[in-house]
C-alpha cells in the first residue's frame, strides 16, 4: 500500500537527510583521501630515489608502478566524489519534487528541516 502523508513525510525526510547529510559526509572523506594521495608522490621522492649507477631510471620501476597505481586511486576518488555529490543533489531534489505531489507530507518535510535547524543543522536544498 502506498505510503502518504505522515509516512511519506518522515520517509522524504530521511531521503532528504541522506542527501543533506550522509552522502557529503562520504564525499568529504573521498576528498580527503584524495587530497592525500594527491601529495603522496612528492613525499616518496627520496624515499625510492636511485643511484644513477644501478641503471633502472632516476627512480626505479617499483616508484613508476606506484606513481601509476596512485594516479588510478586519485581519479577514482575524484570521480567517486562527484558522483556522490551529483547523487546527493538528486535526492534533495526528489526530495522535494515528491512532497511537492502531497502537501501534508510537504509540510512534515519542512518541519523535519526545521527541526534540523534547531541542531545547529543548516538545511540545503
Amino acid at each position: 500500500m502506498p505510503k502518504e502523508h505522515e509516512d511519506l513525510g518522515v520517509e522524504l525526510g530521511q531521503l532528504w537527510d541522506a542527501g543533506h547529510r550522509d552522502l557529503p559526509a562520504v564525499t568529504a572523506v573521498l576528498t580527503s583521501a584524495r587530497s592525500d594521495l594527491t601529495r603522496a608522490p612528492r613525499a616518496w621522492e627520496s624515499a625510492f630515489r636511485r643511484p644513477v649507477e644501478f641503471g633502472t631510471g632516476h627512480h626505479g620501476k617499483v616508484y613508476t608502478a606506484l606513481s601509476r597505481m596512485n594516479d588510478v586511486m586519485v581519479t577514482i576518488l575524484r570521480d567517486s566524489a562527484e558522483n556522490l555529490n551529483l547523487a546527493a543533489e538528486a535526492l534533495l531534489l526528489a526530495a522535494e519534487v515528491y512532497a511537492d505531489t502531497d502537501e501534508r507530507a510537504a509540510r512534515e518535510l519542512a518541519a523535519h528541516k526545521i527541526d534540523l535547524s534547531g541542531h545547529g543543522i543548516e538545511a540545503r536544498g
